[in-house]
């Protein structure tokens, strides 16, 4: 009895204190991720050729874009938003200048890119001009090559 009593004392001292331990922490308490699956953006998409030389010869013309290669495909974007009425003002100004476009969802997880294209939205909204809309078209995609493409 004599040898058990300390283990067993040892035991019992330990769980207290492991039980206090955890009660010190709120669960409750928002918990972000190690790992961010990103933000949702969208952007406006010129079109998916199938060589490096026809999206050139496509997009000569356009004085701002970005490309992926996915899947030996070339996907070209002219701009990139977060806010749906923003998208179809970009869509209406490229559809203006003759250009067929679509839309693409990504996941992009890069915050100081989103910040700003927060800015660029909030502008975006509070305009119709298409001198204005060409600019922060252009200004999103080629702040786009700065942080992402880097």
């Amino acid at each position: 009895m004599k040898k058990t009593f300390p283990i067993i004392s040892a035991i019992i001292i330990g769980i207290s204190l492991a039980k206090f331990m955890f009660n010190q922490y709120d669960y409750d308490a928002k918990i972000s991720t190690v790992f961010k699956n990103g933000e949702k953006l969208m952007f406006v998409m010129n079109g998916i050729y199938s060589s490096k030389d026809e999206m050139e010869a496509s997009c000569s013309s356009l004085k701002s874009y970005i490309y992926s290669l996915e899947n030996d495909k070339y996907y070209v974007y002219l701009a990139i938003t977060k806010n749906e009425e923003n998208l179809n003002k970009l869509k209406g100004y490229f559809n203006r200048k003759g250009y067929d476009v679509s839309e693409r969802t990504l996941n992009i997880s890069n915050d100081s890119y989103i910040e700003l294209l927060d800015q660029y939205d909030i502008l975006l909204s509070k305009t119709n001009d298409d001198d204005v809309i060409e600019a922060i078209a252009s200004q999103s995609i080629t702040k786009y090559k700065e942080y992402i493409n880097d």
